[in-house]
């Protein structure tokens, strides 16, 4: 489905919008959906494609990063609910929720926190006196 959205986008679109000069696929808000629009619009040649399978071949079983290493951000909202579980909005748009029952590493609006992946997978925030708290993106 989302393959044939792409293919109608690029079809019945002008080749460049006359209003900002950019091709319709820089609207694109997805950036795996957006490179799909401007691949069906402008095909690589079969070189590339070649040399971007060798490149996954020769890739497997590597694991890279897919993510920034961290995400640092204001805090505009601290929400407590059941439990003493707090939520955390971000000014950056993120909803991160506390996962561990810790009540030290006082969050308050305003605050400048980071979020980096935890050695097991999971997520922490540091606050800004450097205390850690385990969470979970909930958007």
């Amino acid at each position: 489905m989302r393959s044939l959205s792409i293919l109608l986008i690029c079809l019945l679109a002008p080749p460049l919008s006359a209003e900002t000069g950019r091709h319709p696929c820089a609207k694109v808000p997805d950036p795996s959906t957006r490179l799909a629009c401007y691949d069906n619009a402008f095909p690589p040649d079969p070189d590339t494609i070649s040399g971007a399978a060798d490149t996954a071949r020769g890739d497997f079983g590597l694991e890279k990063p897919t993510e920034p290493e961290h995400v640092e951000s204001r805090v505009l909202s601290v929400d407590y609910g059941r439990g003493g579980s707090r939520s955390f909005a971000l000014e950056n748009g993120q909803l991160w929720v506390q996962t561990d029952a810790k009540t030290n590493g006082h969050v308050k609006t305003g605050d400048t926190v980071t979020v980096r992946r935890g050695i097991v997978g999971n997520y922490v925030l540091t606050t800004s006196n450097g205390v850690f708290l385990r969470v979970r993106r909930v958007r």
